[in-house]
């Protein structure tokens, strides 16, 4: 009663209508005072216009917060529109559900709930109106926006906007996109329709676009151009004032200039300080951490302080979070889907319909829901990755269908490393919104991040032309990004050809796309790093053969085309109590014609000991990629014959050779299937001949830790049974493989399997049984640790004299090694050697490096 009185005085004053008119002309002018502004608020509330009373009062709070006055006028323009607004639905229900309802009945209940903010109950009635005006489907695009729902939105706009473009349907249409992350079509747009209206609207509606595209700079410039000639702009006056004292506006300069020049330290100390005096203390740890790893000895400030104070901070408000969650739980169990109409993937449209017409669907969710949306992006921004997983999977099992959300979760997933599960989402996400060249693109890097480099290529190159997407224009910078990874990746597999091309064609559509211009520098002046590798092996045989082999092997790259190779070893063999020893030397040369076709030679000598001889043995061959998921090769070898058959009597009295064409053929389909060939034909110097094949095919059962199946298939014949070597006339086996691996953080990589099957030879059958485990451990960037050990059995004939004996054979072969990696590698410009400090910079702009 009190507040229909206070404003009925001014309603009752017959001379507001022409002091309303004054005031607004005071207002738009930029000339009222507080004192008359606040009087045009309380006029407006007095004539019934409470929706004007209640933005005005507002906008005076944004320049005093504490305006008492303002405040008592927002509240009770507030609650009168509440009351209009219930009042509305009230009597649109009633008249919605009579008999002999129309569909202007319908379509007032529609707009009640529009003007209530009850946007997801209007919707399906909108939704369900034969003919609508062109006012009722913008209503309804609006309805669409301001519920989340930004993709169906940004259609129905782009429809109106063909019909009928307006300044302020341009503002509206620049406001979503950038809602939706479209963040350069949405400055194109709000710079248009900036110029065009000149508003402060216009002026705060492009300034938050500059902000969400990273250039706050930018904003800052709009703003403070508006302000300058709009003195009375409150809330455009604010924001400036916003965003000239948040850190953020140094954390998007210093961003810039570690894109510049990445290698100076003092950039990314700075901007850890101002991460944490921004509260985002896991990008500060991140910033730190890098400090301490590249400091490499340098002299650089200590951040042990901010460390330590930037994990307590964190765990203190991790730990606040954590106890706003369990009082959120400890309400009970959470709402099942099904209990929402609207959100029950099972409710038919008219369902969904008479729902909206009782009053009975919620249009934001339950209070619970949000509750765990608002925790899960606060765990989001403290880094605490895990807990947002979880909360977003609870929020998703009660509103399985919010698309947004469900992106989030698919991000945080990727974020937490957890790959294989944010591509689930994203494939889930990507079905409800198939347009969206921006969200495929982040679902093709998950992939890259995942290791999945097959289909994350397939993904890249369908977004490297978007000539027939439908929103081609809103997402400009997603052709030149997909260039970009794709060029990463070809890198990555050595087609340095192919990267370069990359890297031009993204350089092409942006040349401001720094990240592209590094890449493209490793590509062009960087290659593999000489290799060293020493290595131990030992075999032994049921046939009391035993091999030691110590070797020394190593590889040097001249050019990104070049390479030469050398080795060195000590071979001994002994078995029955005779031995033979050989020193071995050899020198190579590998070269690159294009990223797909290298061929290869190979020249050395076996100097065998106790008047054995001095031994040639030679390679030729080449190697042609169709494609990154293939590999052919063909090798023409000349060796003896020792190095396969492991028998001591190929050697004593006059040493064995073989001559052997060798054809391989591997294909990796990307995904679950992968198979290999061999085929060898030997023409040994005993006049025997040797024909050999072998086929492996395996299925990719678990990706981490790796598990696959595999079937392998072999097959051996000689013209004619040796007694020096075993030389079946026709052997063949298959088996079952079973191998399993896991990559323990870098640190550790290992596999093991198990091989069970069957093996014939002439009329006789056997069991083949053999396990093995090889390990790799990684000791800094410089080198390896290497070993493995194989054991496997069968039967087989063993003599050709009088009756052949058939003897469970076996055989055992480890070794162990080191493996130098990465020595003078220049496919990162020696980057350890190059980062320094130096903090002259930090209040001046960076020369890029290609510039300087």
């Amino acid at each position: 009663m009190v507040m229909v009185c206070s404003f009925a005085a001014f309603a009752n004053d017959d001379n507001a209508p022409n002091r309303i008119a004054n005031l607004e002309s005071s207002f738009n002018a930029g000339t009222a005072t507080h004192e008359e502004q606040l009087e045009l608020a309380q006029l407006y509330a007095g004539v019934g216009r409470y929706y004007e009373a209640k933005k005005l009062a507002s906008r005076l709070l944004v320049e005093n917060p504490n305006d008492a006055a303002a405040i008592d006028l927002r509240d009770r323009s507030t609650a009168q529109l509440d009351l209009i607004a219930k009042q509305r639905i009230d009597d649109a229900q009633a008249a919605a559900k009579r008999e002999g309802a129309t569909e202007a009945d319908r379509q007032e209940l529609a707009d009640a709930y529009f003007a209530a903010g009850r946007y997801n109950d209007a919707l399906p009635i909108y939704g369900a109106l034969s003919d609508p005006s062109y006012d009722v489907r913008l209503r309804q695009a609006r309805a669409l926006a301001w519920s989340g729902q930004h993709d169906e939105a940004e259609r129905r706009y782009s429809k109106l906007l063909a019909e009928k473009s307006t300044p302020e349907l341009e503002l509206e249409y620049g406001r979503l996109l950038s809602w939706m992350g479209a963040e350069r079509a949405a400055v194109t747009r709000l710079e248009r329709a900036h110029q065009s209206a000149n508003s402060e609207e216009t002026a705060i509606a492009l300034a938050n676009a500059q902000t969400w595209s990273g250039n706050r700079a930018g904003a800052v410039v709009v703003l403070r151009d508006f302000t300058n000639s709009h003195p009375n702009a409150y809330e455009a006056r604010a924001m400036l004032r916003d965003l000239e004292a948040s850190p953020l506006i140094r954390i998007e300069k210093l961003d810039q200039q570690i894109a510049d020049d990445d290698f100076n330290l003092a950039l990314r100390v700075e901007r850890a300080r101002l991460y944490y005096d921004s509260g985002q203390y896991s990008r500060a740890l991140k910033d730190i951490a890098f400090v301490r790893t590249h400091a490499n000895g340098r002299d650089v400030p200590d951040l042990s302080d901010v460390e330590k104070n930037a994990l307590a901070k964190q765990k203190e408000e991790i730990a606040k979070l954590d106890e706003r969650r369990r009082a959120l739980y400890a309400q009970g169990p959470l709402q099942n889907p099904l209990q929402n109409p609207l959100q029950n993937p099972m409710t038919s449209s008219s369902d969904v319909g008479a729902a909206a017409l009782s009053g009975t669907a919620t249009a934001e969710g339950s209070g619970r829901q949000m509750q765990l949306l608002d925790l899960a992006k606060g765990y989001t921004g403290l880094g605490a990755n895990r807990q947002a997983a979880e909360l977003y999977a609870d929020y998703l099992t009660m509103m399985p269908k919010d698309t947004n959300a469900r992106l989030n979760y698919a991000r945080v997933l990727s974020w937490d490393r957890r790959y294989d599960e944010s591509q689930k989402q994203y494939q889930m996400v990507l079905r409800d919104l198939p347009d969206r060249p921006d969200l495929r693109l982040e679902y093709a890097q998950t992939l890259e991040y995942g290791e999945d480099y097959i289909p994350a290529l397939h993904e890249f190159n369908l977004l490297t032309d978007l000539s027939s997407s439908p929103r081609a224009e809103l997402y400009p910078d997603v052709p030149a990004r997909a260039h970009f990874h794709q060029g990463q990746i070809y890198r990555w597999y050595g087609w340095r050809d192919h990267a370069i091309t990359e890297q031009n064609s993204a350089l092409s559509m942006d040349s401001t796309f720094t990240d592209a211009h590094h890449e493209l520098e490793r590509a062009r002046f960087g290659h593999p790093g000489t290799q060293l590798q020493a290595r131990y092996t030992m075999e032994t045989n049921s046939n009391d053969f035993t091999a030691r082999l110590g070797d020394l092997e190593g590889e040097h790259w001249l050019n990104p085309r070049l390479a030469v190779q050398g080795a060195v070893g000590r071979h001994s063999f002994e078995q029955g109590g005779t031995s033979a020893d050989a020193n071995v030397a050899s020198a190579g040369a590998a070269y690159r014609q294009t990223d797909q076709l290298t061929f290869r030679g190979r020249v050395g000598m076996t100097f065998w000991d106790r008047g054995l001889g001095t031994r040639p043995f030679l390679g030729a061959g080449a190697t042609w990629l169709p494609s990154i998921q293939s590999r052919a090769a063909l090798d023409i070898n000349h060796y003896d014959l020792i190095y396969d058959v492991s028998n001591l009597a190929s050697v004593v009295n006059s040493p064995i050779s073989i001559n052997d064409v060798r054809g391989h053929y591997d294909y990796d389909s990307g995904g679950f299937w992968s198979l290999l060939g061999d085929a060898s034909y030997g023409f040994i110097s005993d006049d025997n001949r040797r024909a050999a094949a072998h086929g492996l095919v395996a299925f990719k059962v678990l990706k981490k830790p790796w598990v696959a199946l595999k079937a392998d298939g072999r097959w051996l014949s000689y013209d004619f049974r040796s007694n020096r070597y075993w030389s079946p006339n026709d052997y063949n086996s298959l088996a079952g493989v079973v191998q399993v691996g896991q990559n323990f953080n870098d640190r550790v990589f290992w596999s093991a399997e198990f091989k069970a099957g069957r093996a014939w030879e002439g009329d006789r059958d056997s069991d083949i049984r053999a396990w093995g485990a090889n390990v790799t451990v990684p000791v800094g960037e410089a080198f390896d640790v290497v070993g493995s050990y194989n054991y496997g059995r069968s039967g087989r004939f063993e003599s050709i004299v009088g009756d052949p004996e058939f003897t469970n054979y076996w055989q055992r072969t480890w070794y162990v090694g080191v493996r130098l990696k990465r020595l003078f590698a220049s496919g990162d410009r020696r980057a350890n050697d190059r980062y320094y400090f130096d903090n002259s910079v930090l209040g001046s702009d960076i020369i890029p490096p290609e510039v300087r």
